[in-house]
């Protein structure tokens, strides 16, 4: 297989024959790009959506735009930063295939109820978009931007989904070094290899979607 070209990446084109289960590399030189410049372009995503949760979230939070308009702006983006996360991992748009669209769209749609049961708390008051000075109310700002974040753990485990499909059935987490990790992801890094699947998922520890972790599978 060629290497692979994405408006997602400019930059760097993925070679499917690469590692276990592909690699970027810089278009100019063909050298590898590190995990973590990857990483790095999958936050860039998440930022962009992050600041457009924020956005719409003020909006609500200032009367500007009604409950169900906000549903709308946010299911927009759950739909975005998903499939932009998933496709970064897989290589590209184009290698994205009818399957692994289905699995975004389970992602997406289990957001989604999550996202329809926050909004019933913000229309029973039992979540508040102000606080006692009338500003934005943080906590809810920051539920909103989880919704963003969950890009991240989409990313992960489209790896996981190619790793199976060809043929993988280990994993270990990998650490990075530039980033301050907490015990949890310490500990399953600790654990080395194991079965795909036994490992907290990335995203799932007490760091939640900020986790800077990767894996390698074999």
């Amino acid at each position: 297989m060629a290497r692979r070209r994405s408006s997602l990446t400019p930059q760097y084109e993925f070679d499917p024959r690469l590692g276990s289960t592909g690699r970027y590399v810089n278009k100019g030189t063909g050298k590898i790009v590190k995990a973590s410049t990857v990483l790095s372009a999958m936050e860039t995503q998440i930022s962009q959506s992050q600041a457009a949760v924020t956005n719409v979230s003020e909006q609500l939070a200032g009367g500007e735009i009604g409950l169900s308009e906000w549903q709308v702006a946010m299911r927009g983006q759950l739909t975005i930063i998903h499939t932009q996360t998933a496709a970064l991992a897989k290589g590209g748009w184009a290698s994205m295939a009818p399957a692994d669209w289905g699995a975004v769209g389970q992602i997406t749609a289990k957001q989604s109820f999550y996202l329809q049961r926050f909004a019933q708390q913000i229309q029973s008051g039992k979540q508040s978009l102000t606080n006692l000075a009338g500003k934005t109310s943080g906590q809810f700002l920051r539920r909103a931007d989880l919704y963003a974040q969950a890009g991240n753990g989409t990313y992960h485990k489209m790896n996981d989904r190619i790793a199976r499909q060809k043929g993988l059935s280990e994993e270990r987490r990998i650490l990075d070094s530039q980033a301050n990790h907490c015990t949890c992801c310490e500990g399953e890094a600790a654990r080395g290899w194991q079965p795909i699947g036994s490992l907290v998922e990335i995203g799932g520890c007490t760091c939640n979607q900020k986790c800077r972790c990767s894996k390698e599978y074999r």
